[in-house]
């Protein structure tokens, strides 16, 4: 909730949720795939969704919080190549697409 309440001059606010999930993803990254993929599947577009607003709806976006939608994005990413599931890859796909499509 602290992600959508986030507007487009709270960086720091921003920075914290993207902050927080970066630890979240980096938990879950330690467990087993298939837990791993329990965990995140059900947030995956949720976080995803606030990870791409935050790289496209913020032209004046400091280095520290780009960094750190980049690198959630990444791990997002390679969590999903490397699940052992379809669900957290559909979940992360769906969310790309999504984004993919809103900057045509």
């Amino acid at each position: 909730s602290a992600g959508k309440a986030a507007g487009p001059a709270d960086d720091e606010l921003r920075l914290g949720v993207l902050e927080a999930w970066e630890g979240v993803v980096a938990f879950a990254a330690r467990l087993s795939l298939v837990h791993a993929e329990e965990a995140l599947t059900p947030w995956a577009e949720t976080l995803l969704d606030f990870a791409f607003s935050t790289l496209h709806a913020v032209s004046t976006l400091d280095a520290e919080t780009r960094r750190s939608a980049m690198a959630l994005l990444g791990d997002m990413l390679q969590l999903a190549v490397d699940s052992a599931g379809n669900q957290l890859a559909g979940a992360v796909v769906a969310a790309c697409e999504r984004h993919l499509h809103a900057m045509r």
